[in-house]
């Protein structure tokens, strides 16, 4: 005959561990964007040295000091600047890409700067690597609404 012991110990735990905040890494989405420009394509159908000068500072450097003061998480929410994979662009940026000796990325970013501009890159954690400007959403096109 097997003996049954006669107490059960419960087991109460009055005090949770708790882990100081800073030992928790920080979201990305927490953070603020900083810019590199090593990847830059300057000469491609979307290179840099298209860009008329009023357009690079009125427009384009204006729209990334002003991304400075968010986080990635609010530039995604407020403003459609999304991850997109490389097989949904256009083959003639795949193909620029291929020149370019990066395609072996596997996605990309599209930094919305108003209705079609977009800037596109690389995005590591906070640290966005500029590679096209886009003025008329080409990349990438939307599809058209209601059709």
């Amino acid at each position: 005959m097997k003996k049954k012991p006669k107490s059960k110990i419960v087991l109460e735990f009055t005090k949770i561990p708790r882990i100081a905040p800073q030992n928790f890494p920080e979201s990305i989405l927490d953070r603020k964007p900083s810019w590199r420009f090593n990847m830059l394509d300057l000469n491609g159908p979307w290179g840099w040295l298209n860009i008329q000068t009023k357009n690079l500072v009125v427009t384009i450097i204006k729209k990334l000091k002003d991304f400075e003061s968010m986080t990635w998480g609010e530039i995604e929410r407020n403003n459609q600047s999304h991850l997109i994979s490389l097989d949904r662009i256009v083959k003639k940026a795949q193909d620029r890409l291929r020149k370019m000796e990066l395609d072996d990325l596997e996605i990309l970013y599209s930094l919305r700067l108003s209705g079609k501009e977009r800037v596109w890159g690389k995005r590591k954690n906070e640290v966005f690597d500029i590679i096209w400007w886009d003025p008329l959403h080409e990349v990438c096109p939307a599809p058209k609404k209601h059709t």
